[in-house]
């Protein structure tokens, strides 16, 4: 009986101990400090007491990162981890039997194998519409079929010329052709409304749109602000007054035919006026004044080579005249 007795004491001391050793957390020993513990943290022994904190690869004791370098991986060479390339050959899933310059890895639903790329397997082009001359252009997102024939690329800008032709650097430019160019068909211009001609301008101050402009008989081939009624040297209008703007500018440049004003020659433009010959006219012939820059009616009588154009308003109250321009 002493001895049955003495068993239950056993198991039952023993019950005890193990309820105590499943209530024992990490908080509770005394050489734990886990305070700022964090998710991820390990414990890691500082000499004393094991402390929470994080663990780089390098203190692993089966780990050698010596002059590791930027996109390498860690392989096992049998006994330790260590720094290394990893080339796509040795991919589980990755079969490069027959590759050639140019193969990209494609995935077969299994693998990944070596084939060639072609336009149509990207997800970001759409070559509905594509025919013999088409070219890819960037519309929100996505490369569309676009036309440069017919002009339905939507290019920031193209340049169409010899390889040793530099294009131009204007970021206004769209279309950019070194050499001639050959249009069977109309060509429609909605950007402005006169045919003008680049000039230089003789004159200490920057020349407003709008000013009218003769011949300088000083300097062959450049211009001056108009300051003479009737003057038959009258040449145009420097063009681009109250927002209409030349529609066509022809220069050559590094030539007499160059300049920085384009000069209207014929079309619609608004020039300056004034009526010190009177009030001018829907229709009126219009001439250079003694006002620098600004027009006046002919009046009766006209002087041959000093018109400058027909009045298609009156003058208005800011001093301007939408005027045909034609010189005679």
């Amino acid at each position: 009986a002493d001895i049955d007795q003495n068993e239950i004491d056993s198991d039952a001391a023993d019950a005890a101990l193990q309820a105590s050793i499943n209530q024992i957390v990490v908080g509770d020993m005394n050489d734990v400090n886990i305070s700022g513990v964090i998710t991820g943290n390990i414990l890691k022994y500082d000499g004393s007491n094991w402390v929470n904190n994080t663990l780089l690869i390098e203190e692993m004791t089966n780990v050698d990162t010596t002059g590791v370098l930027n996109g390498q991986v860690l392989k096992y060479n049998g006994s330790d981890w260590v720094d290394a390339n990893l080339a796509v050959s040795e991919m589980s899933d990755v079969d490069t039997t027959n590759a050639a310059a140019g193969n990209v890895l494609k995935y077969d639903g299994s693998a990944w194998i070596d084939s060639t790329l072609s336009i149509s397997d990207l997800t970001n082009v759409n070559l509905t519409g594509a025919a013999l001359g088409s070219v890819l252009t960037y519309n929100n997102g996505n490369w569309e079929v676009g036309n440069p024939i017919l002009g339905t690329t939507r290019a920031t800008s193209m340049f169409v010329g010899a390889e040793n032709e530099t294009p131009t650097t204007n970021t206004e430019v769209k279309l950019h052709v070194g050499g001639d160019a050959q249009i069977d068909g109309a060509i429609y211009i909605s950007g402005g409304s006169d045919l003008a001609e680049g000039f230089h301008i003789i004159a200490d101050n920057k020349v407003e749109p709008g000013t009218v402009v003769s011949i300088d008989p000083n300097n062959i081939g450049k211009l001056i602000v108009s300051y003479e009624s009737n003057d038959t040297k009258v040449a145009g209008v420097v063009s681009g007054a109250n927002g209409i703007n030349a529609g066509l500018i022809m220069t050559q440049t590094g030539t007499l035919a160059d300049g920085e004003y384009p000069i209207a020659l014929t079309g619609r433009v608004w020039v300056k006026c004034t009526n010190e010959n009177g009030e001018i006219q829907i229709g009126d012939l219009l001439t250079t004044s003694s006002q620098e820059g600004h027009a006046m009616r002919s009046g009766d009588a006209i002087i041959p080579g000093s018109v400058l154009g027909k009045a298609m308003s009156t003058c208005t109250d800011n001093g301007m005249v939408l005027t045909l321009i034609s010189l005679q």
